[in-house]
């Protein structure tokens, strides 16, 4: 996987359980091994332009096919979420990635995964905790 340049360490603000957390958001690509097949991956509808639009992913051509991950960790905790098969324009790559993480809302998902990987956590940690002295406080 390598880093999306510009979007390293990015700030995001969630809240859990009415807390404002500081998020950092990091987005990452990885090119995939791709032989593009028409109508499976797309279809124009015709022969021809399906094997023009094929023939942009081979050596020379313009596009590129990735996956694209948003990680966003906060509290030592992570969320999650993977898109692959991004047909990605090598001349507006950035771009393209960003329109992606846009487009398919990969930060809300990444951050509702952290969000409830914070509660369960939270959750299961409650365990360890003791009531205090007349029932004040906690302690371990």
């Amino acid at each position: 996987m390598v880093l999306l340049k510009g979007n390293e360490g990015k700030r995001h603000k969630i809240t859990v359980n009415g807390h404002e957390i500081d998020a950092v958001v990091s987005i990452e690509y990885a090119y995939e091994d791709y032989t593009p097949t028409a109508p499976n991956d797309f279809d124009y509808g015709d022969a021809k332009e399906n094997a023009k639009y094929a023939a942009r992913f081979r050596d020379g051509g313009d596009l590129s096919n990735v996956m694209v991950t948003v990680t966003v960790r906060a509290k030592g905790l992570e969320g999650v979420d993977h898109l692959g098969g991004c047909h990605i324009r090598d001349s507006h790559f950035e771009t393209d990635i960003m329109d992606v993480v846009s487009q398919y809302e990969m930060i809300s998902i990444a951050s509702k995964e952290l969000r409830k990987n914070i509660i369960e956590a939270a959750l299961e940690l409650r365990s360890f905790l003791k009531p205090g002295p007349r029932g004040g406080g906690h302690y371990v």
